[in-house]
């Protein structure tokens, strides 16, 4: 017994000399709010300058992205950042690059991820397991932030064909940009709940109650366990487990559609732009002004089972706006409404449960307006 008890009196001076050293020597808890503010995107001044920065470079193909050209920009979003205030540069200078493998068709936003190095001996808590999960979490999050990009690309669009008042140089664009930017209007809604759900229902919430653990922590053991349910509960709240992979599904053909969607209003405005351009280095006015004028005064309906006539087919300008715009944005925001429809439905229908499910749900649809028989592009 006098042994045992020795025994035990080591291995708990043991363990408390490795906590404390691992807690305050090696910064364990400084290194896991910096993956949380970096990786997990959570540092907002830190991730809006980085988007806006290299969203352009990153939607090219992949095999145009070099990870030099993005470096200078992850460092100095970093270095921009709030964070830098409060870390040395041993942490700031451990954020860095990394592009994966890319498949045919990939441009740069399937391939980027951040990295953060983690050295010995970090790596007995942020495992090469955990590290992967993190990958996983920063992807999930890059997707929702890269179609924030977009519609706030597209936003600005609007702005620039408002500026240049493109509806009399292009009678017949007012409806659609019209019925355009109120299906933008919702996109952004659901975009901006979606994120603030993650961040502060879900990150920022597990963060506080690893922090707890962590402190109450009695040996490395707990401290490892506590991280490992830290990842564990963010993977469930953001269905990242095999379990949730069809809410997943689901979620994916949702942002999918919204990102369809801003591709569809790009190329409206940069043929659109484009003819007015070509207008005005001609000088010369439009043909079909009596066709122009009477597409002015014409509302466009976007009913799913209407039909306009043959001459809208064409791609002149002149004859209005050109169908196969009409059609791909018409397409695209039905895709989303019926994608959205089918995430809440099934939320609704597993958050028995899970009370986050049910949180997220509520958010998308608090007011139950997609659960009515409504369309969004409509006349």
């Amino acid at each position: 017994d006098e042994i045992d008890c020795l025994v035990q009196t080591a291995a708990e001076a043991v363990n408390n000399r490795v906590k404390d050293q691992m807690l305050n020597e090696w910064g364990l808890v400084k290194h896991l709010d910096a993956l949380k503010r970096f990786l997990l995107l959570g540092q907002g001044d830190f991730v809006e300058p980085l988007i806006n920065a290299i969203g352009p470079e990153l939607s090219k193909r992949a095999s145009q992205v070099y990870r030099h050209n993005l470096t200078g920009a992850v460092d100095g979003a970093v270095r921009g950042s709030n964070a830098a205030f409060i870390y040395s540069s041993d942490v700031l200078e451990r954020v860095g690059v990394r592009l994966l493998e890319a498949s045919p068709g990939d441009s740069g936003w399937e391939v980027f991820t951040l990295d953060y190095y983690v050295s010995k001996p970090l790596d007995g808590v942020i495992n090469p397991m955990a590290q992967l999960s993190y990958r996983r979490i920063f992807h999930f999050l890059w997707r929702i932030k890269r179609v924030e990009w977009q519609l706030g690309e597209g936003w600005r669009q609007h702005m620039a064909a408002a500026h240049v008042r493109i509806e009399k140089h292009l009678p017949g664009t007012r409806a659609l940009l019209h019925a355009a930017s109120l299906v933008q209007g919702q996109m952004v809604h659901v975009v901006s709940n979606l994120n603030s759900y993650v961040m502060f229902e879900v990150l920022e919430s597990e963060w506080r109650h690893v922090a707890e653990r962590i402190g109450e922590a009695r040996d490395m053991d707990e401290i490892v366990a506590a991280h490992q349910q830290y990842i564990h509960n963010i993977f469930a709240k953001i269905l990242l487990r095999e379990e949730e992979s069809d809410l997943a599904e689901l979620l994916q053909k949702v942002l999918d559609a919204i990102g369809s969607f801003c591709n569809c209003q790009n190329a409206l405005f940069a043929s659109a732009f484009g003819e007015i351009a070509r207008r005005h280095a001609s000088a010369k006015p439009p043909k079909n002004s009596s066709i122009q004028a009477a597409s002015t005064s014409s509302s466009f309906s976007f009913d799913v089972n209407g039909s306009r006539s043959a001459a809208s087919l064409t791609e002149d300008w002149d004859l209005g706006v050109p169908q196969r715009f009409l059609d791909s944005i018409k397409m695209s925001a039905s895709v989303f409404e019926e994608a959205l429809k089918d995430l809440i439905v099934a939320l609704e229908d597993n958050m028995k449960g899970a009370e986050m499910l049910k949180t997220m749900a509520y958010r998308l649809n608090f007011n139950g307006y997609y659960s009515r028989d409504s369309t969004l592009l409509s006349s």
